[in-house]
């Protein structure tokens, strides 16, 4: 079962992440960069994949707490 604190740590990281990404956006709207833009697309992506990480872990909680309840 994930800790609590793994799934606060994955949020923290989501969220950097999403900042991280809108400050690379703004960078590229007063620099027009579009080597910028690849660092901003990557570090939205990056963000989507926390996303992803943090749905695995409830649907293994999920799939956990259902082998529980039917194994009882």
């Amino acid at each position: 079962m994930a800790s609590n604190s793994s799934e606060r740590v994955v949020y923290g990281a989501v969220g950097v992440n999403w900042a991280i990404a809108v400050s690379k956006f703004a960078a590229v709207f007063f620099t027009d960069s579009p080597a910028m833009l690849s660092e901003a697309i990557y570090s939205l992506v990056d963000s989507g994949n926390g996303l992803l990480i943090l749905f695995g872990m409830s649907r293994s909680q999920r799939h956990k707490m259902k082998i529980a309840t039917t194994s009882a």
